[in-house]
């Protein structure tokens, strides 16, 4: 009995060594779930940042990535390091956060107007999200989101919202983080949205919220405003992947792209987002 009490002691105190050991090797309790070097030398403390919630960020630890979908939330940024960082939510909480993970959205009022493409979070709701300037002023511009679907039931497709001061950064160039790139290597071209890049590799959130880390020479920006006329055919982002489109109309005063597209033996037609359609972009 005695002997066996010891072996399972031993076992349970060799566990706890283990356990230990993993949540200590980040050095400051937020491990990394890529192999990648992070710095945030422009984040201003006090400023806004994208990220997801702590419990992601380890049942994605636990579990494994590619098991794991993620939600960027808003947060202020509290303090910066060259692998973590702290950030605090909205509700008060604050947690540690690799920096690969963290979207900084600026510290200095950007001077937008209607027609400008918008990288920010669900103001009314939560989340990250595109949106569109409507109206508004510079400082607090009226938007319409574009990261979800123009019909979704709830009606939010076609709702303005106001977003707060300093809350946004405008989305301007290719391989801007926030903005899609494609996959081209892949067989089908997968789409996602750039969370973190270097010079040799990228890291994208895709379909259903998936993280991925891609070379970045097998990925290609997609336009964030497309050059695209009625009657021409393009690619479109459908469930995560690029798939023939035909367009139907533009309409540039919201950022959608209506076209017609094939599904099975059946045509189908959708609104799809500026930044999510572009003209053929050839494989790799």
């Amino acid at each position: 009995m005695n002997s066996f009490i010891s072996r399972r002691y031993i076992a349970v105190a060799c566990l706890s060594l283990v356990l230990l050991g993993a949540r200590s090797s980040s050095g400051q309790g937020a491990p990394h779930l890529f192999d990648v070097v992070t710095d945030l030398p422009s984040a201003t403390v006090g400023s806004f940042v994208l990220c997801p919630s702590r419990q992601f960020i380890d049942k994605a630890l636990e579990t494994g990535i590619e098991k794991n979908s993620f939600v960027f939330y808003a947060a202020t940024l509290q303090s910066k390091g060259k692998d973590t960082c702290t950030v605090r939510n909205l509700a008060g909480s604050e947690f540690e956060v690799p920096n690969e993970l963290v979207v900084w959205l600026g510290d200095t009022p950007e001077k937008v107007e209607a027609g400008d493409i918008l990288l920010t979070w669900w103001q009314s709701g939560s989340g990250m999200q595109r949106a569109m300037v409507v109206g508004g002023s510079s400082e607090e511009p009226v938007v319409r989101y574009l990261d979800v679907d123009l019909e979704n039931p709830s009606g939010v497709g076609k709702r303005e919202d106001k977003l707060r001061p300093n809350s946004f950064v405008k989305l301007e160039m290719p391989w801007q983080v926030g903005s899609s790139v494609a996959h081209t290597a892949a067989r089908p071209q997968r789409v996602g949205q750039l969370i973190w890049l270097d010079k040799d590799s990228v890291i994208v959130r895709e379909f259903a919220g998936r993280l991925k880390k891609y070379p970045r020479k097998d990925v290609t920006p997609i336009p964030i405003v497309p050059e695209l006329s009625v009657g021409d055919a393009a690619q479109a982002q459908l469930f995560g992947s690029l798939k023939p489109v035909t367009v139907e109309s533009v309409d540039e005063k919201i950022g959608r792209v209506f076209c017609t597209y094939q599904f099975g033996r059946t045509e189908k037609q959708k609104a799809f987002p500026f930044g999510e359609i572009t003209q053929e972009i050839q494989p790799k």
